[in-house]
């Protein structure tokens, strides 16, 4: 990326690093689709989409970083120190809606992460109920004294 400012490049590269961002909030929001209509075989695809997407996030990520150097390794650093320009205007709008779309990715995951969870849970207490394994709470225990007691009014003495 030689012969253009570091802005120039710097541009070049979130607008990049954007588009793929926006991808990888496709494949959260598939993700999500999948995992609630039981779509096992289509989640695995995207799964392998989103992770060779997340590889070229971080390589733009990587140039990005060699790009800025020691003196400027964060974004907004950059961004701050630069007169005020159109190009300080785009960059400062790019890096909002990147994050804008990162965080809405971050809480796809959060509810997808939720969704497999619940579905463990239930897994384990179902797995657990067939194999005899119950958890003793009041109502089960309370259940459990009943059964003994009637079983000692029904015995003959």
């Amino acid at each position: 990326m030689s012969g253009n400012s570091i802005e120039d490049n710097l541009i070049k590269i979130l607008t990049k690093e954007l588009e793929l961002y926006k991808k990888a909030l496709d494949y959260s929001i598939q993700k999500l689709e999948y995992l609630i209509n039981e779509k096992m075989g289509k989640l695995d695809v995207v799964i392998q989409l989103e992770s060779e997407n997340n590889k070229k996030i971080f390589e733009l990520e990587k140039e990005r970083i060699d790009l800025l150097g020691e003196k400027w390794g964060k974004l907004l650093d950059y961004i701050e120190s630069l007169e005020n320009s159109s190009k300080k205007k785009e960059l400062i709008e790019i890096r909002k809606i990147m994050l804008a779309t990162i965080n809405e990715i971050k809480n796809n995951n959060i509810t997808a992460q939720n969704i497999v969870e619940m579905s463990n849970g239930l897994i384990n207490k179902i797995i657990d109920n067939l194999s005899g394994k119950r958890e003793m709470g009041y109502n089960q225990d309370k259940e459990k004294k009943n059964a003994v007691r009637k079983n000692l009014l029904n015995t003959k003495i």
